[in-house]
């Protein structure tokens, strides 16, 4: 059965609550970097207790030979897209060869920083239209808040309308967006920093739930539950009437939040990670897995990029009927990747 046919089942209790459509476009998420200046408070890193910042004092990035063996291998393979983010990727200073060469294998590249610097060369560089996108990681312009969760609120806001300014100068296509994580303290701060954004002339804003373990020491104050359902989804709703003013996600995501505030407990039925490499993550020390949100399931190791090419990778098909029962908002950013909005756009 082609990987066209495929239709990922949403099962709440056994019953089918929703149904999507296999990713159009082969993607990759890759951590080029577990190296990171900032300590949010939700960081993935900070399962352990503490921040990817404080867990990462002694680093060993890939080597930049292995990525852009790795990138020359994403072509061969038909994929099309991908999201280079880390840790923070600014922080390689090897990283605008690894941005060119995805750009001349035709992968489209998205790039995910938290802006809280602009690194040496970036003008030269974003001049020539090296990414396709790139987005900031903001959660408020609140600065009490933002601090509090991220840091360098009024540095990244500085930043942000800088590579605004040189976008207008040299007139790249490159998009610029805003991500943010939804949290239950900063859910009264949303609808400001969307109209900011708008109002800035960002080109696209991206929502994500923030996903915590429930032993996380932040977990009763920033996980958004069942309770919060209206407040989330009248977030949303205000974020999908700015129109044309900004792309926005696209109705995949709308609908997968929506349902995992309604109860949760959420099952997958053929879920695309599963399938033939359509859908693929690198983590920071090279490790591949056909499913990022399954990261500490030795069973989803494919191989390492440090030790074996992309291509030469053993990648096991899934076979109909497979169900995840893991289906949760750590998946929701794997979807809007997979099925982004395609407009609309500014005018």
């Amino acid at each position: 059965m082609g990987i066209a046919s495929w239709t990922t089942k949403v099962l709440r209790n056994k019953k089918e609550v929703l149904a999507l459509e296999p990713p159009r476009r082969k993607t990759l998420l890759w951590h080029v970097t577990n190296r990171c200046n900032q300590s949010c408070k939700y960081c993935y890193g900070s399962f352990g207790g503490c921040s990817y910042r404080a867990q990462n004092r002694v680093w060993r990035d890939v080597p930049l030979r292995k990525l852009l063996q790795a990138a020359d291998d994403l072509s061969s393979l038909g994929f099309e897209r991908a999201y280079v983010c880390g840790g923070e990727p600014f922080l390689r200073d090897d990283i605008w060869p690894l941005l060119s060469r995805l750009k001349k294998d035709n992968v489209e590249c998205f790039v995910l920083s938290n802006l809280t610097f602009i690194p040496k060369g970036f003008e030269r560089q974003f001049a020539r239209n090296t990414m396709t996108g790139l987005a900031f990681s903001l959660d408020s312009i609140d600065i009490e808040y933002n601090d509090w969760i991220r840091g360098n609120t009024i540095t990244v806001m500085s930043n942000i309308r800088e590579v605004l300014r040189m976008k207008a100068k040299y007139g790249v296509s490159t998009e610029l967006g805003l991500y943010s994580v939804i949290t239950k303290k900063g859910l009264r701060y949303l609808d400001p920093l969307i109209d900011w954004a708008a109002d800035a002339g960002l080109d696209y804003v991206s929502l994500q739930l923030v996903y915590l373990p429930t032993d996380h020491p932040y977990h009763d104050q920033l996980t958004v539950t069942s309770e919060q359902r209206e407040e989330v989804m009248a977030v949303l709703r205000h974020l999908r009437e700015l129109g044309g003013r900004c792309r926005v996600p696209g109705d995949t995501y709308f609908e997968l939040n929506h349902q995992l505030l309604l109860v949760g407990d959420l099952c997958a039925v053929n879920c695309f990670c599963e399938r033939e490499p359509r859908y693929l993550f690198v983590d920071g020390n090279g490790n591949v897995r056909q499913c990022p949100c399954k990261h500490k399931q030795p069973g989803h190791l494919v191989g390492n990029i440090r030790e074996k090419r992309l291509t030469e990778m053993e990648m096991p098909l899934g076979s109909e009927g497979i169900v995840c029962s893991e289906l949760s908002p750590d998946c929701l950013g794997v979807w809007e990747m997979a099925h982004p909005r395609v407009g609309p756009q500014r005018h």
